[in-house]
């Protein structure tokens, strides 16, 4: 699975961070909310198919792990 979040910087940049081989995808908030997302790698855990986890540690609302991740200039 892939995601796609579009986010808008204090400048009033945009970017698209683009996520591909999204597995464990957890939302726990339905619309309206910011996301101040965590991305870690993890490649060295030696997990086939997982190198990142994406969390929202300060509000707890996605989860995910990914296999790669790209950041777009929209």
């Amino acid at each position: 699975m892939s995601l796609r979040v579009e986010a808008r910087s204090s400048e009033a940049e945009r970017v698209a961070l683009c996520f591909d081989g999204v597995v464990q995808l957890v939302f726990r908030q339905e619309s309206g909310f910011p996301i101040d997302l965590q991305i870690v790698d993890m490649g060295d855990a030696g997990w086939e198919g997982v190198t990142f986890k994406v969390t929202d540690p300060g509000n707890d609302v996605a989860s995910f792990w990914c296999a790669d991740f790209q950041i777009e200039k929209i």
